[in-house]
This record gives structure tokens, sequence and C-alpha cells, in this order.
């Protein structure tokens, strides 16, 4: 879900440089769960070794499939 106010008050540039990029996505990823990260911001947080939060809408707790997210990654045994 979007979360309107977080958007309406941060507000990311057309020329915006990869460190202004990334720091709004990590922001954003913390603040809203309208959609995944950039596949390309993604891989340069994890580069720098800065922690990428995950979807709200895609924690386990949440979303039975979340256990299983990213694609790929061996399935949770309970």
């Amino acid at each position: 879900m979007i979360n309107r106010e977080w958007h309406a008050a941060h507000k990311l540039g057309r020329n915006a440089s990869l460190d202004d990029r990334l720091a709004w996505h990590l922001d954003h990823a913390a603040n809203c769960d309208c959609r995944e990260m950039p596949l390309a911001i993604r891989r340069e947080a994890e580069a720098r070794g800065l922690p990428v939060p995950r979807l709200r809408r895609l924690q386990a707790d949440t979303c039975p499939t979340a256990a299983t997210w990213p694609p790929g990654t061996p399935p949770v045994r309970h």
C-alpha cells in the first residue's frame, strides 16, 4: 500500500546522483511498500554493504510466500 504522505514529502529529482537515488530508495523501502526497489539500486546497496529492507507486505508474518522470497531461495522449513 502506498504511503501518500511520505511520497508527498520526499521527491526525488530527475538528475539525482547515484548516492541521492540510493538514499531515497532505502528510505522509501523503510517507509512505503508500494513497489519493490529497482534491481540496480538493490545491487548497489548490497555492494556497499548496506542493509536492504524488504517490502513490509512480503514479511513472513504477513505473507506465506515470503518464506521463499526472493525467487530462487530455498523454502524455509518449519
